[in-house]
Order: C-alpha cells, then sequence, then structure tokens
C-alpha cells in the first residue's frame, strides 16, 4: 500500500490520501479554473553550499544601548504639613533668664503657621516665631517688649544612597529684636537671651522633622518591585521591564508639592509570553546624582517566535507561464520555498536583512538572494526569478504589538501600576519603530519610545 501511493507523495498538500479526491487545483487569474496541477516541474536541485558561502550572514545580535526611563514624581505638600502642624507644638519655648542689674527676663516663644515648599534642591519648611518678654524683680515687672523671629528648617531633597534623607537643619533669624529699658537709663538688648533659650529647641524641632519625614525606601521599594515584575499584556505578550540602576534630583521649586526626577537605567524587552523569566533584581542603592533630562528615550525590543512571513496568505502568484502558491520553512539566511499548484518543487532561497513598514505594523523579509543554482533551475522551466524573490519579498509578519498598539495599552500600564497611593500615567511623546531582524530565537523588532512617567502621589 505504502509503495503504491509514493508517487503521490510529492502531491500531499492537494490530495486528502492515497485513493482520496483531489483538491482543487490553483489557477491563474483568467485561466482555465480546470487547469493543471504540477503543470511545471522544477529540475532536481543540485546540493549547494552552505548559505555563507553565497553571500547571506546572520546578522549580529541585537544589542541595543541601555534605555532612560524618566518619571516625574510629584508628592502633595498638604499632608506632611498637616501632620507637622499637630506634632510641633504652638508654644515652641518658655523661660526666665538672669537680666543682671535688669532682674529677671521671662520670656515665652510661639509659633504661627508652618509654611511648606521645596525650593534650590530642598524641602524648606518655615514658620513666624512671635516672643514675648518681661523685665521683672521679684513678683512685679516693670518693662516688656514683643521680638518677632523666623524659624527655617530645610531638608535636601538630594536622598542618600539607601534612599534616605539627610538630617534637617533649623536656622533663627531676627525679623524684629527687642530691647528693654531698666532702671530709667539702662538698655537691654534680650534678642540674644531669647537666641540662646531657643538653641536646645532648635535642635528639639530638628529631630521631629526627621521623625516625620516620609519613608521614601519603602515607597520607592514597593514601586521598584511592581515596576519590575513581567507584566502581561492585554491581548498578549510580556513586557520585561529589566531595570538595572536608579537615580533621583530634585525638580522644580513649587509651592505646593516636592517634584522629583527619577531616571531608571533599563533594558527593557517584549516576548511572545511570560513562562519562564529571571527573578526581579532587588531595589539597587541610588546612584550618584546627575542630570537626569525631562524626557527620556526607551529602546524597547519585541522578540518573535516566528523566523518567516506565512506566504501562503499571498494566494497564487504568477511566476510567468504558471502560478504558484508559496511557503517557507527554514531561517531567514537560508529557508526553502515550497511551490505548489500549477508549478511544484522547492527553491533555496537566503535573506540579507529584514525591513519594517512604515507604520512598524509588519515586517517583511529584504536583500532576497536565491541560492547557487536556483536560478538556472528556474529559468529552465521559463519561470522568473525576480517574479518569485517580489512574491517572498511582499510577505508580511503581523507584529504582535505595533507602535500604535504601545500608545493604546500606556492607559492599561499606567493603571496597572497605580495604586491606592500612587497614580501612574506613561505620557509618551512620540513612539518610533527603528527596525527588524532576526536571530536564532526568532524575528526581533526595535522600538524607540520618547516621553516620560508622571507619578503623583495621593
Amino acid at each position: 500500500m505504502i509503495l503504491r501511493c509514493a508517487p503521490l507523495l510529492l502531491l500531499a498538500l492537494l490530495v486528502g490520501s492515497c485513493g482520496g479526491v483531489a483538491a482543487e487545483p490553483v489557477a491563474r487569474p483568467g485561466s482555465d479554473p480546470g487547469g493543471p496541477v504540477c503543470a511545471v516541474v522544477l529540475p532536481p536541485a543540485k546540493k549547494g553550499p552552505e548559505s555563507t558561502a553565497w553571500g547571506v550572514e546572520q546578522p549580529p545580535k541585537v544589542n541595543p544601548p541601555s534605555s532612560l526611563l524618566v518619571v516625574h514624581a510629584t508628592l502633595d505638600l498638604e499632608r506632611p504639613r498637616a501632620e507637622l502642624e499637630r506634632v510641633i507644638a504652638q508654644r515652641v519655648a518658655e523661660g526666665s533668664r538672669d537680666g543682671g542689674m535688669a532682674g529677671r527676663i521671662d520670656y515665652t516663644v510661639d509659633r504661627g503657621d508652618l509654611q511648606i515648599r521645596s525650593k534650590g534642591g530642598k524641602l524648606v519648611i518655615a514658620a513666624p516665631l512671635f516672643a514675648h518678654a518681661k523685665a521683672c524683680k521679684g513678683s512685679s515687672c516693670y518693662a516688656r517688649c514683643d521680638p518677632e523671629l523666623r524659624l527655617t528648617a530645610s531638608v535636601p531633597l538630594t536622598l542618600r544612597s539607601d534612599y534616605s534623607f539627610s538630617p534637617s537643619e533649623v536656622h533663627l533669624e531676627v525679623v524684629r529684636g527687642c530691647v528693654i529699658k531698666a532702671l530709667g537709663f539702662m538698655r537691654i538688648d534680650v534678642t540674644p537671651m531669647l537666641m540662646g533659650g531657643l538653641d536646645r529647641e532648635r535642635a528639639r524641632i530638628a529631630k521631629e522633622i526627621d521623625r516625620r519625614l516620609p519613608d521614601l525606601r519603602a515607597d520607592v521599594e514597593r514601586f521598584w518591585q511592581s515596576a519590575v515584575a513581567p507584566r502581561p499584556l492585554p491581548g498578549g505578550g510580556c513586557l520585561l521591564p529589566r531595570p538595572t540602576a536608579l537615580v533621583l534630583v530634585p525638580g522644580d521649586d513649587s509651592a505646593t508639592s516636592v517634584r522629583l526626577r527619577l531616571g531608571v537605567t533599563l533594558r527593557p524587552e517584549l516576548r511572545a509570553q511570560c513562562g519562564d523569566v529571571p527573578a526581579a533584581p532587588p531595589l539597587p542603592r541610588l546612584g550618584a546624582p546627575r542630570k537626569v533630562p525631562m524626557e527620556g528615550t526607551v529602546h524597547l525590543v519585541q522578540r518573535l517566535t516566528e523566523h518567516l512571513p506565512d506566504l501562503g496568505k499571498l494566494g497564487p502568484v504568477d511566476l510567468g507561464p504558471a502560478t504558484a502558491r508559496l511557503h517557507a520553512e527554514g531561517h531567514p539566511a537560508h529557508f526553502v520555498v515550497h511551490l505548489e499548484g500549477e508549478t511544484c518543487g522547492t527553491v533555496m532561497v537566503g535573506a540579507g536583512s529584514m525591513d519594517l513598514d512604515p507604520a512598524g505594523r509588519t515586517a517583511m523579509l529584504s536583500n532576497l538572494r536565491l541560492g547557487p543554482g536556483e536560478q538556472e533551475r528556474l529559468r529552465a522551466v521559463d519561470l522568473d526569478p525576480a517574479l518569485l524573490l517580489g512574491a517572498i519579498g511582499s510577505g508580511r509578519m503581523a507584529l504582535p504589538l505595533t507602535a500604535e498598539g504601545l500608545r493604546q495599552l500606556a492607559p492599561a500600564m499606567g493603571a496597572g501600576l497605580s495604586t491606592e497611593e500612587l497614580q501612574v500615567e506613561p505620557r509618551f511623546a512620540r513612539i518610533v519603530p527603528v527596525g527588524a531582524t532576526w536571530e536564532d530565537g526568532g524575528v526581533v523588532v526595535q522600538f524607540e519610545i520618547h516621553g516620560h512617567i508622571d507619578i503623583h502621589a495621593r
């Protein structure tokens, strides 16, 4: 039975089974629909040299430059201001100092409303201090004045390598001094006494501010673990961010918020599925401060498991005297094209490169050439080699994720990274398809994404 069926193996794709009913023959437009199957058969191929011997080599491995993802982080200051208002007492200081011949100087110092803003790369907390001083002897007070001071605390927004704040610094300045007349002829400046009495309070206030500063490491750690995790994408595919380093610099001055710019160095990649991926790297130490631009460039690599376009979607291809349906298998550098229908046989072809259409929706083989002796085989049966190569070059591989698809995914990606405390919004100004090539594992497509991500702490 097997021997009886052997001559028909060449027609396996057109015949259902040995003794079955033949499929409808493929005909050129305008020709007889009942035209012959395998009317043109290519002569046998001679064993040729490897693809590298006829000038088709695999391109170098894709190694895009490191990407810089820029994150604009904004923290509203109303909540920390209200917290500091709650924990820093209204009565800042109270006491007595020896006034010498003037007797005893009693004083109280109360603070006004706190003001908090970011300025010059620092978090600045300020409040007016209203003092009341009296010169007393025994239980009788005979002179008084009301000096005014100003308290200013500053915290550098350039974090240390462990994501902690440097200690705050608290300064006092005199806005309006205080001089008391005593015994009719003495003038006593009580301002230095007040400043001395406030020294201990200044250190206490600095410690209170430091205790109330947010634990940014915990926030960054949570964001890092969420951001570096492989993320399945709507419609299929998996995004691997693969970050390697972080740097953080203060942003613009603001009276209502702290603005920081975070530069994330990464090598992102899109894969067909998440599957087995490397474990997420731990949060690295914060890099030394350096300039972080307002916008970053991300070089995104999309890896496809396919190597070749589906040429069968082209339908019957006109090759001169006959048509053929095409089917390709193998590797772009050295693949086999099966001709089926009116024309039968196999042809060895190599592609020197791949191209993307201008919109970045599909990839195609380019710089095609026939294997050694293949042109002669085609011409021997009057088939046009240029028509065959042109048909192969018109085959398209649809990309699972295109530039437009990335734009449409941005809101969903932001929502997936957002939490109750953080609102994340990608803002991509441009997404540019750069090119396509192949590696052993499949086709590789590269995009450039220009823009930044906004993060707002709720």
